[in-house]
């Protein structure tokens, strides 16, 4: 659990005849991780994009377009539905594996035709949709002319005069009549609109290709339509008959699309599933190497998986293989976290930093252990922890069934909201001080008041934060030494981990002199500890390493947050219930007005703090707790594995 999974490397050689039951083989359960086989070596090449790969890169295609095509046409779903599928999220229907042989028929026979089905509607719908744009354009502009006033066949040229009509903005009206004005040969007839003017003006053809420029830089544009003949509000009603037809025609192409992706959609997918699957093997065979009748490659196997793996090569080749184990560096190993049902969850949380390097320290457990107290002592209310409660166990169980991720992250924040119920108790908060006096008596401690010895509660509270930011802290820092002396880079662990733990016992051993003054080889010690920790600092990055005292005293301070956060939860909710209580003396809508105010306020202070409870505890472990042993730098493991979403393949 402190560390990613043993890995082994393996060099198969098997027969070329083997190569497809050996993938079948393996796709369905994630077992190994192929690598590139060093094809420089004498007497083996790389396999070549075939023409299996291209024929399935091509209908893969082909059916990823017929799906995306139905889909996009598909009924609208209604709200309810909407709401249904938000919360309760239904596996796609499984349907039964089918045999190459069989996905190469129905390729042909079924997915050929209803592409090319697909195809002519597409096109059709394209074509509708581009001619209402130009009915709408054309429409647009009969509008304008009709707000002229003018017949239409009246816009046209009259030998070396020419009338033209166009738009302009309303705030280049003035700009644009004094460009008209700047030549004699151009005379404005009318102009109408306010939110665009439509202009009538009247110009020697010469004069208009001189000023044309000048009317294009103030977004002059010229309004050409093709219904001269006809009156204004004639062109208009029959260009909206027309616009009718394709609606109707559009209607009919939509419904005929969504009876083929009732009838068909399904039948789609798999063989998209398939081929994506067929894909996903000629993919790996890049990597490999081969001979004139063999093949071979290279796989990662996790050490615990290697009977497993063994056993299905056998049985894929029949026993026709030659395996060996290769070695590795770790820096070529790849990276597979192997942790319990709680733990798993907070790999999501770490991932978002990046992975261990093989054979490093894997924080993970550490993580599921701090995180969610650091969540709920941020937080630390009853009330807001039992509605996040009940909000992240519908999510948990409804949406977060989309993904794994979103399983993780219901399920860190489900512990972070029992936390925040815990400490809720504790410290006696009930969204706030709502709970008033029932509440302060099942507290433990009230950071408010005062403790039996005098001092408050809440520098207590900061100073077992500091407390806690300190052994964190200090535990990093082993980690890191123990890090450093595996990497054999003792320099490093002297330096740069172990003066810390110099400097702690010579400010102990200091600290205690003045407890037990009578030993005064412990303030001597301590100051002989002090000054070799500075002089190691100092020795291995000169005088800016002294810097470094101040970093790690930042580093605890910054735990002081958490305190700050359970404070300032309690002091806005305690806000919101005073401002309610105010709004409650209010005639006649008081009542109301409150109820809404707390609802609204307790809701905004609920979101506010647990996006605070889940980044700053996040922080402390990203920037403080990682900085002195971890540097995420980690190669997933990627097997070769395609896990089935629309088919199932039956064991034999």
């Amino acid at each position: 659990m402190l560390k990613p999974a043993r890995m082994k490397k393996f060099n198969v050689l098997l027969l070329s005849s083997d190569i497809q039951s050996m993938l079948d083989s393996f796709k369905d359960e994630p077992l190994l991780e192929f690598r590139k086989v060093d094809t420089t070596l004498k007497g083996i090449s790389s396999f070549d994009a075939s023409e299996r790969e291209k024929f399935v890169s091509y209908h893969l295609i082909r059916a990823r377009k017929v799906v995306s095509f139905l889909r996009a046409y598909s009924k609208e779903p209604t709200l309810g539905e909407k709401i249904k599928s938000f919360f309760f999220v239904d596996g796609e229907p499984k349907f039964e594996h089918i045999s190459q042989s069989e996905l190469k028929r129905q390729i042909n026979s079924f997915l050929e035709p209803l592409f090319n089905r697909v195809e002519v509607m597409e096109q059709r719908l394209k074509d509708i949709s581009e001619k209402k744009s130009a009915l709408a354009k054309e429409k647009e502009i009969l509008n304008a002319i009709a707000r002229l006033e003018v017949e239409p066949n009246l816009i046209s040229r009259y030998g070396p005069f020419e009338i033209i009509v166009g738009q302009i903005a309303p705030e280049f009206e003035d700009e644009f009549v004094e460009i008209l004005n700047s030549t004699e040969y151009a005379r404005l007839l009318k102009i109408v609109g306010s939110e665009e003017k439509t202009v009538l003006f009247l110009i020697d053809v010469d004069a208009y290709n001189l000023i044309f420029p000048k009317l294009r830089k103030i977004g002059f544009e010229r309004l050409v339509f093709s219904k001269a003949d006809l009156r204004p509000s004639d062109a208009i009603r029959g260009i909206e008959k027309e616009i009718s037809c394709l609606e109707k025609e559009k209607e009919k192409i939509i419904k005929e699309c969504r009876l083929l992706e009732k009838k068909f959609l399904g039948k789609v997918l798999v063989l998209q599933e398939m081929l994506e699957i067929e894909k996903a093997k000629e993919k790996a065979l890049q990597l490999f190497g081969r001979t004139e009748n063999t093949t071979l490659f290279e796989a990662f196997v996790p050490a615990e998986l290697e009977s497993r793996f063994m056993q299905k090569l056998n049985k894929a080749t029949k026993g026709r293989f030659y395996v060996e184990k290769a070695s590795f560096s770790e820096e070529e190993a790849p990276v597979m976290l192997k942790h319990n049902s709680y733990f798993k969850n907070y790999e999501f949380l770490l991932k978002l930093y990046g992975l261990p390097e093989y054979n490093s320290i894997d924080p993970t457990v550490f993580i599921g252990i701090l995180y969610p107290i650091l969540f709920g002592l941020a937080f630390s209310d009853v009330g807001y922890g039992i509605v996040f409660l009940a909000a992240m166990l519908i999510i948990r169980f409804t949406y977060a069934k989309r993904s794994f991720s979103m399983q993780c992250l219901s399920n860190v924040l489900i512990h972070g909201a029992v936390t925040t119920i815990l400490f809720g108790f504790i410290f006696g908060g009930f969204f706030g001080d709502l709970g008033g006096e029932s509440m302060k008596k099942l507290a433990i401690i009230d950071l408010f008041s005062k403790a039996p010895s005098g001092q408050s509660y809440a520098l207590l509270f900061i100073g077992s934060m500091w407390a806690v930011g300190l052994l964190h802290l200090n535990f990093a820092i082993l980690l890191g030494l123990i890090e450093d002396i595996r990497k054999k880079n003792y320099k490093m662990a002297l330096a740069d981990k172990m003066v810390y733990f110099v400097l702690e016992t010579g400010l102990a051993f200091y600290a205690a002199s003045f407890l037990f003054p009578s030993i005064q080889a412990l303030q001597l010690g301590g100051i002989f500890l002090i000054i070799t920790a500075l002089a190691l600092l100092f020795a291995s990055s000169g005088p800016l390493g002294l810097m470094k005292i101040t970093g790690f005293l930042g580093n605890v301070l910054s735990y002081s947050r958490i305190m700050v956060l359970s404070i300032s939860t309690f002091a806005i909710a305690m806000s919101i219930n005073i401002l309610a209580q105010l709004l409650f003396a209010v005639p006649i809508f008081g009542l109301a007005l409150g109820i809404i105010f707390l609802v609204f306020g307790h809701f905004a202070n609920l979101l506010f703090n647990v996006l605070s409870s889940f980044i700053h505890p996040l922080r402390l472990h990203f920037v403080e707790f990682f900085s002195f042993f971890y540097s995420g730098n980690g190669k997933e493991f990627k097997p070769f594995y395609f896990p089935r979403k629309i088919t199932e393949k039956k064991e034999v």
